[in-house]
C-alpha cells in the first residue's frame, strides 16, 4: 500500500479564534467553535481543530499543523517507523476522523500520525507538502521507503539552501511535495509544512495580515511556475499558501 497524507490536524493553543481566521483566510468551514472541530474546505472533509495537548505545551510545542499518514496495518507501520528511530507519542487514540491514530516523531525530528483503515484521498484543497529537516538525503529515502513514494526531480535553491528533492505517492507520479534541508536555517525546526491551493495569490497574503498573520519572505517560484510562500496563523502555526502557473485571480478565495 502506497501512503499518502490525507487528514490533516491543527493543534492549538486557540481553538475558536483559529477556526475564525482559517474560515476567513481559506474559507475552511467549521460547525460552532469545539474541539476536534471537522473542517471542510469546499465540501471536502480535510481534517479537525483540537486543543495543543498540555504535554506538547509544556515541552514547549507551538500551535502546529499535524498530518495523517494512511496505512495498511498501524502497528506493524508504527513498529517499523519506531525500528528505524522514529518515537511514539503515547498510545493510539481515536481520531476525529473515526480511526485509530498514533502519534509519531519521525527519525528527523517531525511529527507524523499514523492511521489505518482509511481509503480517503489526499483532500484537493491541500495541494503541497514539504518536509524541512536537517537530513535531507535520508529523510527523502526513509519516506521513499516506507511510504512506497517515488523520488522525482530536484532543483537547486542556492549555494545556502542546496536542492530541492520533490515526491509522488501517485500513480502518474505528479509531484505532490518536496523535502528541504533546514541545516543551515537555525531557527527552523524540522517539520512538516502544508501548502493550501488559492487562486489569488496576493489577495490571500494580504488577509493573511489583515487578520493577525504572518508571512514569511516573498513567494518563491517552482519549476512548473506555481508561486509557493510560507506562512503563521496568530496562534504561530505555520502553513503554506500555493498559486497553480495559469491561475487567474479573482475577487474571493
Amino acid at each position: 500500500m502506497t501512503t499518502r497524507f490525507f487528514w490533516y490536524e491543527l493543534r492549538t493553543t486557540h481553538t475558536a479564534a483559529a477556526q475564525a481566521f482559517y474560515a476567513t483566510v481559506l474559507g475552511l468551514d467549521a460547525p460552532a467553535p469545539s474541539e476536534d472541530a471537522c473542517l471542510r474546505l469546499e465540501g471536502h472533509l480535510l481534517g479537525n481543530i483540537s486543543t495543543l495537548p498540555e504535554r506538547a505545551a509544556v515541552q514547549g510545542a507551538p500551535p502546529h499543523w499535524v498530518g495523517h499518514l494512511a496505512v495498511e496495518d498501524l502497528e506493524d507501520s508504527t513498529a517499523t517507523w519506531t525500528a528505524r528511530g522514529a518515537q511514539r507519542l503515547g498510545p493510539s487514540r481515536r481520531g476525529a476522523h473515526g480511526g485509530e491514530v498514533v502519534f509519531l516523531r519521525d527519525p528527523f525530528g517531525s511529527v507524523i500520525g499514523l492511521t489505518s483503515g482509511s481509503t480517503a484521498e489526499t483532500p484537493p484543497g491541500l495541494v503541497w507538502h514539504e518536509l524541512h529537516t536537517e537530513d535531507q538525503r535520508r529523510a527523502s529515502s526513509t519516506y521513499a521507503e516506507h511510504g512506497g513514494w517515488q523520488l522525482t526531480t530536484s532543483f537547486s535553491l542556492g549555494a545556502e539552501l542546496g536542492s530541492y528533492q520533490m515526491f509522488s505517492w501517485r500513480a502518474d507520479r505528479l509531484n505532490v511535495g518536496g523535502v528541504v534541508s533546514s541545516v543551515r536555517l537555525p531557527n527552523v525546526h524540522p517539520h512538516w509544512l502544508f501548502y493550501f491551493q488559492v487562486n489569488d495569490l496576493e489577495l490571500a497574503l494580504s488577509e493573511v495580515t489583515a487578520h493577525g498573520g504572518y508571512v514569511h519572505g516573498t513567494p518563491r517560484e517552482m519549476p512548473d511556475g506555481s508561486r509557493i510562500v510560507a506562512c503563521e496563523d496568530p496562534q504561530r502555526a505555520a502553513f503554506g499558501l500555493k498559486m497553480s502557473p495559469g491561475t487567474t485571480p479573482s475577487l474571493s478565495q
